[in-house]
């Protein structure tokens, strides 16, 4: 199984090629062009495969939903998503449509981590078709777009299609974590809300004549996001803390409980510790860690011209990450009253819930984590942990609509980590990939 991944890369990188050739598919109607098209090349993939493959039509993008389910054994539902976010200047990426005309160079920049993944999953099974006639076990696949919109439409459309898609156990893959060179496997997935909101003021007359009158909102909003934490790191906001359970999400995991108690910081790092060592404490911090994120700030003239001429209003876009036991609802009411608290009577302020989720713990010591922990062990000569990842809408929906457990999967870069935060690939990393599920449906087969 693996030589024939080795020897049909080429064929693989000149598919995954094809795929560049799309155009995005990521927030914002301007650049959501050809989503249909993205799930219809998925579909038609699938259907080389073997599989029985789809296309269904929901409110907002339509998925693509495969089939193959002759094998005997547990059946495994796959969870993939086919969005590819616009290409940053820095990076180089191309999102243009246009693509190099061949995959030679082993260090060749391509599309988003996520594509590669969902991808690299079809290879696999590729692979198995090619080698042992089948599958290892009876598989669906679902490949949904919604990573980066509001994916309102996904739950209601797994509950519909629920008798369709459900299986004994999930796969979905993860991006990597950044600066980690060990394999991990989610045994928890961060909840989150995700809140913006607008300060502004009714003052109508030019700043010059309301200096020390009129409260300036850029003013006001650098103070509450200077409030939000605490000397040591710690998020302000009361109540943020309460009902965590402190325990880690893989109890019987060795490396899940060094990271202290609950709403910690991470551990400081000592310069001396080998630089492996700290890249795993990293992860081993994560499961017990929610957070405060400031994702955007902004302050721009309502009507153009020259901003001095009057206080434009001032936004912000956080996002709050929680662990298991934390509520979305009432962490997003308290950060709410916090912010309002600091907004004084003369200012006005209005927000926008833009999604949440709530944190989900898996069984970790269920038999097919642990296969796929033994998998992956193998495929990169590095023990595989648990961690807490951030999932994305469509593990979350899968978890919530369906109630599977599922395995989700995050795999190093080979070399070069900092590819991860540019969203490009090497070829190598693709192969491993590849190899990683093919090994993984292996176990699950046994």
């Amino acid at each position: 199984m693996i030589r024939y991944v080795d020897y049909h890369l080429d064929a693989a990188a000149e598919r995954m090629l094809t795929l560049c050739r799309f155009r995005p598919a990521a927030t914002g109607p301007a650049l959501d062009t050809e989503p249909h098209a993205y799930a219809e090349w998925f579909a038609k993939e699938l259907r080389e495969v073997g599989f029985s493959a789809s296309v269904r039509d929901m409110p907002g993008r339509p998925v693509a939903v495969g089939h193959d389910r002759r094998s005997l054994g547990p059946s495994v539902l796959f969870c993939g998503h086919y969005e590819v976010p616009p290409g940053s200047p820095r990076s180089g990426n191309r999102r243009d449509g246009t693509v190099p005309s061949s995959a030679a160079d082993p260090r060749h920049r391509w599309t988003n981590d996520q594509s590669t993944q969902l991808l690299a999953f079809i290879e696999a099974c590729r692979a198995w078709k090619a080698v042992a006639g089948q599958l290892p076990a009876p598989m669906s696949v679902l490949v949904e777009g919604e990573d980066r919109s509001d994916s309102a439409g996904l739950v209601p459309f797994m509950r519909m299609y629920a008798d369709e898609l459900k299986a004994d156990i999930g796969l979905a893959p993860a991006a990597p974590t950044w600066r980690c060179s060990v394999p991990t496997i989610d045994s928890m997935l961060y909840g989150f809300c995700c809140e913006e909101f607008t300060i502004s003021i009714d003052a109508d007359y030019p700043a010059e004549q309301g200096r020390g009158i009129a409260a300036d909102p850029m003013l006001i909003l650098a103070r509450i996001l200077g409030d939000l934490h605490d000397a040591s790191g710690r998020v302000a906001i009361p109540g943020f803390y309460d009902g965590i359970d402190p325990s880690p999400g893989a109890p019987s995991d060795r490396r899940s409980s060094a990271s202290g108690k609950a709403g910690d910081p991470p551990p400081a790092h000592d310069p001396a510790e080998p630089e492996g060592r700290r890249e795993e404490k990293h992860v081993e911090a994560m499961p017990v860690w929610p957070t405060c994120e400031i994702d955007c700030v902004s302050s721009r003239h309502p009507a153009g011209g020259r901003q001095h001429e009057i206080y434009p209003p001032a936004f912000a876009r956080l996002s709050l990450y929680l662990v298991w036991q934390q509520d979305p609802k009432l962490v997003c009411q308290a950060f709410r009253d916090f912010v309002r608290a600091r907004v004084p009577p003369s200012a006005r302020i209005e927000f926008v819930s833009v999604a949440s989720a709530v944190p989900v713990r898996f069984v970790a010591n269920h038999p097919a984590f642990r296969k796929a922990q033994q998998a992956l062990t193998v495929e990169w000569e590095r023990e595989a942990v648990f961690a807490c990842g951030n999932g994305s809408p469509g593990i979350h929906a899968l978890v919530e609509a369906l109630g599977m457990e599922a395995i989700v999967t995050s795999f190093p870069e080979h070399q070069d980590a900092s590819r991860i935060l540019r969203e490009t690939v090497e070829l190598a990393s693709y192969r491993f990939r590849i190899r990683s599920w093919a090994r993984i449906l292996d176990a699950l087969g046994q």
